[in-house]
C-alpha cells in the first residue's frame, strides 16, 4: 500500500473563508512548512446544520470555497459530504478516521471547533488526542475586527442588514454573489444565484458585474425574498441567457 501523505490538517466549515479562516489556514501553512508536510484543508460539501433541519444561507459556493482556501495557503482541499454517520461518530473515531487517511503531523482548528456526536469533541479534547496519538495541535483564538469577533454567522447578519462594506472588512474582500444571468432588456441584467447563497438585504448597491463579456460598473437592486438581483449595468454588451455572472458588492448606494 502506498505511503500516506504527511499532512497538517486545518479543520472547519470555512464558509466565506473570512479573515479568521485565513488566519487559521496561514497558521497551518507555517506549521506544515516546519514539519515538511502538506497543508490540507478538511471541510464539508454541505453545512452540518442541514442535518438537523436548519437552513443556512452560505457565503460562497463549494468551488469558490476551494479556490479561496488555496489562495490563502492550503496545498489541497479535501471536501466530503457531512452525513448522519459523521454526525454521530464518536470524537476519537473521527480522529482515527483522519489518521487512517493521512500521516497526520498536526491538526489546526479554531477555538470554537467541535466534532463528534453532539459536539462532544472540542479544542480541549483535540489537544488530548494529539498527546495520546502523537501529533501537534494548534488552536487559533478568535479573530476580531474593531472589537467584534469574526464569524460566518455574524457576516450573514451584516449582509442581511445591507452593510456590505462592513461585511468586506470581515471577509477581507468584497462580498461576491455568483449566479445565472438573464439580460431582460438593454442594460438590465437579472442574476439568480443558487438558492443556498446569501443575498444582501433588499436595497440598492454600487457593484461591479463580471460576465462572459467583461467587467462593468452597475447599480444593483437585491430581492432576497424572491431569490434574485436586478442589475442596471453601464455599457453592458449582450450576454447569453443562463451564462455565469458575478456581482461584486462595493457599497450601499449613497455611501462612499
Amino acid at each position: 500500500m502506498a505511503d500516506k501523505e504527511k499532512a497538517v490538517l486545518v479543520l472547519g466549515m470555512f464558509d466565506g473563508v473570512h479573515v479568521g479562516h485565513r488566519t487559521l489556514v496561514e497558521r497551518a501553512k507555517h506549521l506544515a512548512a516546519a514539519l515538511d508536510a502538506s497543508c490540507t484543508a478538511y471541510t464539508f460539501s454541505n453545512h452540518p446544520a442541514e442535518l438537523i433541519g436548519k437552513s443556512v444561507r452560505l457565503l460562497c459556493t463549494m468551488e469558490e470555497r476551494e479556490y479561496l482556501l488555496k489562495d490563502c495557503g492550503a496545498d489541497s482541499v479535501f471536501m466530503e459530504a457531512f452525513t448522519k454517520e459523521l454526525m454521530h461518530m464518536a470524537p476519537e473515531a473521527f480522529i482515527d478516521m483522519l489518521l487512517s487517511r493521512w500521516d497526520v503531523q498536526g491538526l489546526v482548528a479554531g477555538f470554537n471547533f467541535t466534532f463528534g456526536d453532539r459536539g462532544a469533541g472540542n479544542a480541549e479534547t483535540l489537544q488530548e488526542f494529539g498527546r495520546k496519538k502523537g501529533f501537534i495541535v494548534r488552536i487559533q483564538p478568535a479573530v476580531a475586527v474593531d472589537g467584534e469577533t469574526v464569524s460566518s454567522t455574524g457576516i450573514r447578519r451584516i449582509l442581511e442588514a445591507g452593510d456590505v462594506m462592513r461585511a468586506a472588512q470581515f471577509l477581507g474582500r468584497c462580498y461576491t454573489l455568483s449566479g445565472a444571468a438573464e439580460q431582460t432588456e438593454g442594460e438590465i441584467l437579472k442574476i439568480r444565484p443558487d438558492a443556498s447563497l446569501a443575498i444582501p438585504g433588499e436595497g440598492l448597491y454600487r457593484t461591479q458585474i463580471l460576465t462572459e463579456n467583461g467587467a462593468f460598473d452597475a447599480v444593483t437592486k437585491t430581492y432576497p425574498m424572491d431569490g434574485f438581483a436586478e442589475c442596471m449595468v453601464s455599457g453592458l454588451r449582450p450576454v447569453t441567457d443562463g451564462s455565469d455572472a458575478m456581482i461584486v458588492f462595493r457599497s450601499a448606494y449613497g455611501t462612499v
